[in-house]
């Protein structure tokens, strides 16, 4: 709240107070959709793994019979 009272460009209490506020969300938001991007990621590679090694297994089944 300080720095946002010493830009000097919100006066009041108040409103330095609702500034804040809104400077808060939206920082969570950002971090909430940065860890949104890492845990789809995430699973994409997973997801991309998984199937690479069913795939490899697949195969090696099928070399079997």
């Amino acid at each position: 709240m300080r720095e946002i009272r010493d830009t000097g460009k919100v006066v009041g209490l108040d409103r330095v107070a609702v500034m804040a506020a809104l400077n808060l969300a939206n920082e969570l938001l950002r971090i909430r959709e940065q860890e949104s991007k890492v845990t789809t990621t995430a699973v994409a590679r997973v997801r991309a793994a998984r199937e690479r090694a069913e795939t490899a297994l697949a195969r090696h089944q099928q070399l079997e019979l």
